[in-house]
């Protein structure tokens, strides 16, 4: 309707839709006579509709792990229990070995740390800490008097 075909051989990755709001990206080669007069057209369509929508889950998602945000952490838990549980899963997991393979002294330092954590002073922490470090309360109790 605009015959660019008069100064123009082709148009290229403009956008298209098509049935049911598909997106595509389109071009058109335009076939011209030796008179210059349009003949016909050569048109290509890709559809990019997934793309698009997978594009802007990514986005979606790429806003939680910004760099302005990767500096912050928060551990989020409903109850008072599941927090200590968090943070007992957590430092257990940097030590990077198993609880059962772990040494006396690999279990001391876990102690440590969860106490320095506050851990022991939420309540449940003392009995879920022994749950987790697969010891008993007693053996805990010896572990803090130790450090």
């Amino acid at each position: 309707k605009k015959k660019e075909y008069i100064t123009k051989d082709y148009i290229v990755n403009y956008e298209g839709t098509g049935i049911n709001n598909k997106k595509f990206v389109s071009s058109t080669f335009f076939i011209k006579d030796e008179n210059n007069k349009l003949q016909g057209f050569l048109c290509v369509n890709k559809d990019i509709t997934e793309f698009l929508e997978f594009k802007n889950q990514f986005e979606k998602i790429e806003t939680f792990f910004s760099k302005s945000a990767n500096q912050y952490k928060e551990s989020i838990s409903t109850t008072v229990s599941s927090l200590a549980e968090n943070i007992i899963a957590e430092t257990i997991k940097k030590n990077n070995i198993p609880v059962g393979r772990m040494k006396k002294s690999e279990k001391i330092e876990i102690v440590r740390e969860l106490n320095k954590k506050g851990v022991f002073d939420i309540n449940g922490g003392m009995s879920e800490a022994s749950a987790m470090l697969q010891i008993s309360e007693t053996t805990l109790y010896r572990y803090l008097k130790e450090i």
